[in-house]
């Protein structure tokens, strides 16, 4: 997971969350908004958990960016499903960076 800001054409940031699997280089893209909080983060965990649906048992583990709007109820989401959060935390941001 990992947050990154888009400037629009109309001089705009916006800020983007995206979710990656790592094993297909599939990028899910979460949610768009201008001013990004920690329970719109939550939401938007819970609607990757509903759209993987019942391709959730192949998801062991969550790497994650380490900004303040992931909070402890956003990783409790993915413990709900059994989930591990990735102690290496960041690790998506190198993969990002390179698709």
């Amino acid at each position: 997971m990992d947050f990154f800001p888009v400037d629009t054409v109309l001089l705009r940031c916006v800020y983007c969350m995206a979710a990656m699997d790592i094993s297909t280089r599939r990028v899910h893209l979460l949610g768009v908004t201008t001013h990004p909080t920690g329970r719109w983060a939550v939401q938007q965990a819970r609607c990757l958990l509903m759209a993987l649906d019942d391709r959730i048992d192949r998801v062991q583990f969550l790497s994650r960016d380490r900004d303040a709007k992931i909070t402890d109820a956003f990783d409790a989401v993915f413990a709900s499903e059994v989930i591990r959060r990735d102690l290496l935390g960041g690790v998506i941001h190198e993969y990002t960076q390179v698709a």
